[in-house]
């Protein structure tokens, strides 16, 4: 799976507290999907495929859809979406 660097999840944690249904910086946005367009694909050229990324669930929605932007077949789950007893490997960072 692909973590989600805290900077990185700062803008939608503001933007979900405002109740936006979207980040409103075209440049931040903008900037956010080339870090998941770069992880996703360094990750995926290390695994064969491409790995989900896991952020806070508060954030879970917006996150997908700046993210599917990034890539049609991202997976994007909360953190509270992976089943107790279960590790998850950790393959990039998105930052």
């Amino acid at each position: 799976m692909l973590v989600v660097d805290p900077a990185i999840e700062e803008p939608f944690f503001t933007a979900v507290s405002q109740e936006q249904k979207a980040l409103t910086d075209p440049a931040l946005t903008r900037q956010i999907s080339d870090s998941i367009r770069k992880a996703t694909s360094e990750a995926a050229n290390k695994m064969a495929e491409t790995p989900p990324i896991v952020v806070s669930p508060q954030i879970r929605k917006l996150f997908e859809r700046v993210a599917r932007r990034a890539s049609r077949h991202v997976v994007v789950i909360g953190s509270s979406d992976i089943p107790s007893g279960i590790e998850p490997s950790i393959v990039g960072r998105i930052a």
